[in-house]
């Protein structure tokens, strides 16, 4: 069995002497196992390809057997996204969000679509541009809640509508924000800074990230709040130890 897909390198692992295997993520196909032969060898030719983040055309063969891995017959680079690990904190975003992916590739062909767009843009910038990474995680996640039908919104209570000018808070049973009178329970209060942040980065595109300056602070916030709901939404847990 052959096939030639488009797909990015989710991570990798050792196998045998000079072998990998390589995750790789296609909007055809979901996580795909290929084995990339002799890559750990000294002069290997092929050593980008087994990076995390390497986009390419890939071309892979399968043998009979169901249980059998796919093996890279050749690539064709994309993009290597190369910087990306010259820099500890963007490789450490750029990771998270490659783990988010992953772990959404369980839900409909619709969400992995929005998801691994959002990844690829939110690389560019983080490769390309001197944009600040956690601000681009911020609206990653918001991208991630809101393809899986939870996006927040912070305009007016979810329950009585008033506008939401001075107390809300965001409710981790089911995502929404609400009022001070309205609230529930289990929530968290929501400081006018980061609703302002939430509301700010849903409306604004990739591209406008670049020149968008946020206090550290608020933003820090921010990402714990999303981190918890995304993690309640889509019950898998995020590390975030290396960056806030």
């Amino acid at each position: 069995m052959q096939k030639t897909t488009t797909a990015i390198v989710l991570r990798s692992t050792n196998f045998g002497e000079k072998d990998k295997i390589l995750y790789l993520f296609s909007l055809e196909d979901g996580v795909i196992s290929a084995k990339l032969k002799g890559v750990r060898g000294a002069g290997a030719k092929m050593k980008i390809f087994s990076l995390p983040f390497c986009l390419a055309e890939w071309e892979l063969v399968k043998g009979t057997k169901s249980n059998d891995f796919y093996t890279v017959k050749g690539a064709n680079l994309i993009d290597a996204f190369y910087d990306i690990s010259s820099d500890i904190d963007r490789y450490c975003v750029a990771c998270i969000m490659v783990d988010i992916l992953k772990n959404c590739t369980y839900y409909s062909d619709e969400v992995n679509s929005v998801i691994y767009v959002a990844l690829l843009k939110s690389l560019k910038l983080i490769n390309y541009t001197k944009v600040n990474a956690k601000l681009v995680l911020c609206k990653y996640l918001l991208e991630v809640l809101k393809a899986n039908g939870y996006g927040i919104q912070v305009d007016k209570c979810a329950k009585c509508g008033i506008r939401l000018s001075n107390k809300a808070y965001l409710n981790f049973d089911d995502g929404s924000v609400k009022c001070s009178t309205c609230r529930d329970g289990n929530s968290v209060e929501l400081e006018m800074g980061v609703l302002a942040c939430i509301k700010n980065v849903t409306e604004m595109d990739f591209d406008n990230l670049e020149h968008t300056k946020i206090d550290t602070t608020i933003l820090d916030k921010t990402l714990l709040i999303l981190k918890k709901d995304v993690e309640l939404r889509m019950q898998f847990n995020i590390n975030f130890a290396q960056i806030v």
